[in-house]
C-alpha cells in the first residue's frame, strides 16, 4: 500500500504555491491570496471591499456559559456615496478555546476501499442525533501550541481511537476555516491514517451522548448528502476524501 505523506513533507493539494512548511513570507503571501477578488467579478460598476474596511467600534461580553455572546458594533465602509454606517451584531464563540477547534477524519485503509470511523452525537440546537467526525475545542492548557495534540485528544475521547499518522488538511499558516457567519470560531481539519483502538481512552464530557460507527466510504458519501451531518464535518470529509484520492488510497 502506498505510504501517505505526513504534514511535514507533503505539498498541500491546493494551489497555494508552497509546501506545508512555508517561510514567513510565504505565509503572508498565502493570507494575501485568500482575500484577492477574482478578476471575473471586478466589474466597473461594482464596489469592492476589504477586511480592513470594516472597523469594530466596540465589543462587550453580554453572556457566558458554554458559548460566549458578544455585542459587537461594526462601522461599514461608505457605499455609493453614502456616509459610513454602524451596525450592531450578536457574535458567539469559545474564548476559552482561543476561538479554535479541531475536526479529525479517522481513515482505516486496511479494508476494501477503506473505511472511516464516524460518530452520531446529540446536537442541542436541532435536538436530534447528527452525524459528525471527532470534534473538539482546542485547549492551550492541555494541548500546548499543537492543534494536532488537540485532534489526537478528541479522537481518543470521542471515537476511542489513538495513534495513526496525522495530516493537516489546510496549509501551514492557515488561520482555520470559519465555522459560521455570526461565529468567531475557526477550525482546523485533519486526516488520521490507520488509528488503532484506544484501550484507555480519554474521558468524554458529561453533556456528550455519542455512538461510534465504522462505515464504508460509499456509506459516508450518502450521509454527507443526507442533510444529517454538521457542516464542519462535511467540510473535513470533502477535504479528506480529496487527499485520499490524490494519494490513490481510495478510488
Amino acid at each position: 500500500m502506498q505510504q501517505l505523506a505526513t504534514v511535514s513533507n507533503l505539498a498541500h493539494p491546493c494551489s497555494t504555491g508552497f509546501l506545508v512548511s512555508p517561510t514567513q513570507s510565504q505565509k503572508v503571501l498565502f493570507l494575501e491570496r485568500l482575500h484577492q477578488v477574482p478578476q471575473a467579478l471586478a466589474t466597473t460598476d461594482m464596489q469592492t471591499f476589504h477586511d480592513e474596511d470594516f472597523e469594530i467600534v466596540h465589543e462587550k461580553q453580554v453572556f457566558k456559559r458554554y458559548l460566549t455572546l458578544y455585542d459587537r458594533r461594526i462601522k461599514f465602509p461608505a457605499q455609493k456615496g453614502q456616509q459610513r454606517q454602524e451596525h450592531d451584531y450578536d457574535i458567539i464563540g469559545h474564548p476559552q478555546c482561543g476561538f479554535h477547534f479541531v475536526v479529525t477524519f479517522p481513515f482505516h485503509a486496511s479494508s476494501n476501499d477503506g473505511q472511516v470511523t464516524l460518530l452520531r452525537e446529540h446536537a442541542q440546537g436541532p435536538n436530534q442525533m447528527m452525524w459528525v467526525l471527532p470534534t473538539g475545542g482546542f485547549d492551550p492548557l492541555k494541548h500546548g501550541d499543537s492543534w494536532e495534540a488537540g485532534a489526537r485528544a478528541e479522537m481518543s475521547e470521542e471515537a476511542h481511537l489513538n495513534g495513526g499518522d496525522f495530516v493537516q488538511l489546510t496549509p501551514a499558516g492557515h488561520p482555520g476555516i470559519v465555522e459560521g457567519k455570526w461565529c468567531a470560531n475557526r477550525f482546523t481539519p485533519f486526516l488520521c491514517l490507520n488509528p488503532q483502538a484506544d484501550l484507555s481512552p480519554g474521558s468524554r464530557d458529561e453533556q456528550e451522548c455519542i455512538e461510534v460507527h465504522r462505515i464504508s466510504i460509499a456509506e459516508l458519501r450518502e450521509i454527507m448528502h443526507s442533510g444529517d451531518m454538521l457542516l464542519p464535518s462535511i467540510t473535513t470529509c470533502f477535504l479528506a476524501l480529496a487527499r485520499l484520492q490524490q494519494e490513490d488510497l481510495i478510488p
